[in-house]
């Protein structure tokens, strides 16, 4: 991944798209499950050492 001028690098930035590609040295082995909503479940983990993540794919359906 190339290095890139415009990335966030302050505890509790977030990114948020579709798709999403992450980079790291030292992932984490163990996916966690977790309640996003009332009905939705999802999985998070932890990625360390040089950690980078981009934006592949946007939101598609964003209302302005």
């Amino acid at each position: 991944m190339k290095n890139k001028k415009n990335c966030c690098r302050n505890v509790g930035d977030c990114i948020e798209g579709d798709s999403i590609r992450i980079e790291c040295q030292k992932p984490d082995k163990q996916w966690r499950l977790f309640q996003k909503s009332k009905q939705h479940r999802a999985m998070r983990c932890i990625v360390k050492k040089d950690a980078k993540a981009t934006i592949i794919k946007s939101y598609k359906n964003l209302q302005k």
